[in-house]
């Protein structure tokens, strides 16, 4: 799913949320302020939320975590 976001999230996400660099590794990395990196990483989560829940049936705790999802029958997804 982080594939399909658009540029710069893709990469953002790429490299604080699956390669496990820090905010301020990020922002170094890509020239530009650590909260423009917060900012990306909060967007990208944001758009897997939305792409999750459209692709899928999300059981949530109450804290809103996932605890359980089922894929829906659709195409696109």
């Amino acid at each position: 799913a982080v594939e399909e976001l658009d540029e710069p999230l893709r990469s953002t996400m790429r490299r604080v949320e699956l390669e496990g660099a820090t905010h301020a590794e990020a922002a170094a990395e890509e020239g530009v302020a650590r909260s423009t990196i917060s900012a990306r990483v909060a967007r990208g989560r944001a758009e897997l939320r939305r792409a999750l829940v459209r692709c899928c049936e999300v059981e949530l705790d109450a804290r809103g975590a996932v605890m359980s999802y089922r894929p829906r029958s659709c195409e696109g997804c």
